[in-house]
This record gives structure tokens, sequence and C-alpha cells, in this order.
């Protein structure tokens, strides 16, 4: 199943059209409400959600709603992107909508590369926090070490990850590895 996430409405109901027409199972998230933190109803762990928004609260609620479900992100953003990171689940907004049910069965159908395995306990910690929303500053304090400290596992992490900066893009790629991680710890 894709469960689709957008602040824009045009774009969920053309997908939703669209992947329905291509033999997929699709659902729209209401983006108005709160996420819940509990699995849908039907789940599986091949389920999804796609998420186009350019708000930073809704991709940060949906990413903390796909850990706790044990779902996949793939996000649509803005910027140039090049094809290679569509693996990771990053999808270029500029994307023609109806190669999307191409480009969703290509990402599906591949493995993410695991790349959390080479980032330390601690840079993980460190991205736990700041994904959470906590700046370099709560974290330093929380942890126990400087800022400049958070500030040099942040890039350790990002660098690792192929990211050059925290955004949205670097939340849903770390969120996704990280939910795969412990997918795997479980199995």
């Amino acid at each position: 199943m894709i469960n689709i996430v957008s602040d824009d409405s045009y774009f969920a109901l053309g997908a939703q059209a669209l992947l329905t027409q291509s033999g997929f199972q699709v659902a729209i998230m209401d983006s108005q409400l709160p996420l819940s933190l509990k699995r849908p109803a039907g789940f599986q762990h091949d389920d999804v959600i796609l998420l186009s928004s350019d708000n930073r609260n809704l991709t940060i609620d949906t990413l903390l709603y796909a850990v706790a479900a044990d779902m996949r992100v793939i996000q649509s953003v803005a910027g140039n992107i090049s094809s290679d990171k569509w693996i990771d689940g990053v999808l270029p907004k500029k994307t023609a909508i109806h190669e999307l049910p191409r480009i969703m069965k290509y990402i599906l159908r591949r493995k993410v590369k695991d790349w959390l395995i080479e980032l330390t306990l601690r840079e993980m910690e460190v991205m736990d926090k700041l994904l959470k929303g906590k700046s370099n500053h709560a974290v330093s304090k929380e942890m126990q070490i400087s800022e400049k400290t958070v500030s040099s596992h942040k890039l350790s992490a990002l660098k690792k990850l192929g990211l050059s900066g925290l955004n949205s893009r670097a939340i849903v790629i770390y969120g996704s590895y990280h939910n795969l991680l412990q997918q795997r710890r479980y199995y």
C-alpha cells in the first residue's frame, strides 16, 4: 500500500489516480490531522508513504510516524535531484507525474543502501535527537558534550550519508535508513 501525505490536494489526487491505474493500492492520509503513532489498519512491511510537502513540520511528523509504524518514506523535494537518489526515496518535484508509477516500481524493487552501518552509535544518537527537532545547543546540554562536538558528529553523519546539510531531504533519508536498521534488528 502506498500512503500519500501531501499539502497539495491536486498532487495527492493525481498521484492516487495514476498509481491506482498502474495496479498499486493507494490511500491518501489527511495532512491536516495529527498523524497517529499507531500502525494503519491492514499494515504490511512493504507499505510506504509518498510525501510531497514543503512544510518542515509535516515532513518531520510524517517521518516520525513512519519510523513508529516501520514504514518507508519516499519524498518529493524541490531542487535538482539526480536519479541515483531515487533509490534513497528522494524524487524531484519537477518529475513528470506520468512517470511516477514507473519510478515507484523502480524504487520499491530496489534495496536501500545500508549506510547506517557506517555511522557510529554517537552519530546516530546525535542525529536522532536532531531529528526530533532539538537544536545543537539543546543536544549538547542533554548529552553533556560541547556544541562543536554535536556539530562534528552531525557533519560526519551527513557526509557518510552523502548529504551536505540537515534539511528536510536529509531528515527523510536518515529516517529511511534508521527505519531499515531498526527492522533488521527485529528480524
